[in-house]
């Protein structure tokens, strides 16, 4: 019996041992991509940037004991598809896409091309991960990918580290992954805001994410930016806000700025339909602690209440601005179509052709509640 179990299990295990890759291809076939950038050529041809795993040292699978673990290739087609399989022709293997990190696509592409035509292209194949994080950028996409990072091993991680980070610490943009995007394009808002990239002037140039990028559907192309000053209020209006800085400039056109820190927040938007018009109630509560003075004294319970007062105002007033700011674009960030269509479905089939424009009319009321925590100090005044 046991000669006979030795037997089957040989048989059983000759294909291990003679057949090498199960897929066929060996790990020298590959290419492990880290990022790709998209941009266009003067001709409108697509320029694909790839920044690829470089393996050094004694054995395939070790990284390089000095210098840089990447290499940049840049190839050119008519075609995502033939972009990406040009990539051989200079790396000598094949790109492998499943180990990609973040995506970047330059300004100049987002306006000409739907977003549709990445989604479509990295979704076949060997595709990506739908973690993979998104990006516009400002100026072409490619130049992020010859930046050198600041702490992490390759402009990769550091561009991915960066945008969780500053969408959770500062909400002056937010994280988006490749899976969000091909979620969101289907929806019924027709807007999706994406993290926006811009290299800022120094030497070398530092990539910095903050500001949102507007993609508007069924063009999936982009139509507008929207500062990282307003990205604030728009990640609240969203109920997306989890903590953050808040400045609010001095009364009676003083200078200098008082800050809040953020520590909690929460909005309900509750939509009411007015005839051939949608009105959105928006009530937001903020909790946190004065991180600075600089103006105003919160001494006492009448002082802390005007500092209150004063910082709803102008929550308020900032939420106003950037919901004018989505009108003006046609962009229904707020998520009213995707309600309308849940809530009011035979109302949201008569409005949906043209919702872009009835979302520019539309109507909103906002109340703002501020409480204090903490003045951060034990006393509530300047520190002069």
């Amino acid at each position: 019996m046991m000669k006979r179990l030795l037997r089957w299990m040989t048989a059983l295990s000759l294909p291990l041992w003679t057949g090498g890759c199960w897929s066929g291809h060996e790990l020298t076939d590959w290419g492990f991509v880290q990022a790709a950038a998209i941009d266009l050529t003067a001709d409108g041809d697509i320029r694909m940037t790839t920044q690829i795993y470089k393996p050094t040292g004694g054995a395939e699978l070790m990284p390089s004991k000095g210098g840089e673990t990447y290499v940049n290739t840049e190839t050119t087609s008519s075609s995502l598809f033939g972009a990406s399989e040009d990539i051989a022709i200079e790396l000598g293997r094949r790109p492998q896409w499943s180990h990609m990190q973040v995506l970047l696509i330059g300004e100049k592409a987002a306006r000409a091309m739907s977003i549709r035509r990445f989604t479509d292209f990295f979704s076949r194949g060997e595709g990506p991960r739908g973690s993979v994080s998104m990006l516009i950028t400002k100026g072409e996409a490619g130049a992020f990918l010859a930046q050198p990072p600041l702490i992490e091993r390759t402009i990769a991680q550091q561009l991915r580290s960066t945008e969780a980070n500053a969408s959770k610490y500062t909400a002056k943009t937010r994280d988006f992954t490749l899976l969000e995007l091909t979620i969101r394009s289907m929806m019924q808002s027709k807007a999706v805001a994406l993290p926006y990239a811009k290299l800022q002037e120094s030497d070398p140039p530092v990539a910095g994410i903050a500001g949102l990028a507007i993609i508007r559907f069924p063009e999936g192309k982009l139509i507008g930016t929207l500062p990282s000053s307003d990205s604030i209020y728009l990640s609240m209006l969203n109920n997306r806000f989890a903590r953050g800085v808040l400045e609010l400039p001095c009364p009676d056109g003083g200078s200098g700025i008082d800050a809040y820190h953020v520590t909690a927040s929460e909005t309900r938007i509750r939509p009411v339909i007015l005839g051939d018009v949608v009105r959105l109630e928006i009530r937001t509560s903020l909790n946190g602690a004065i991180g600075e003075l600089t103006c105003t004294k919160a001494e006492t319970e009448r002082e802390i209440e005007r500092f209150n007062a004063r910082l709803a105002a102008y929550v308020e007033e900032r939420m106003a601005e950037t919901i004018e700011h989505l009108k003006d674009k046609q962009a229904d960030l707020l998520g009213t179509g995707d309600w309308l269509r849940r809530h009011k479905p035979a109302r949201w089939a008569a409005w949906s052709d043209d919702w872009p424009q009835r979302f520019s009319r539309i109507d909103y009321r906002i109340q703002v509640r501020v409480g204090l925590q903490s003045t951060g100090m034990e006393i509530g005044k300047p520190v002069n």
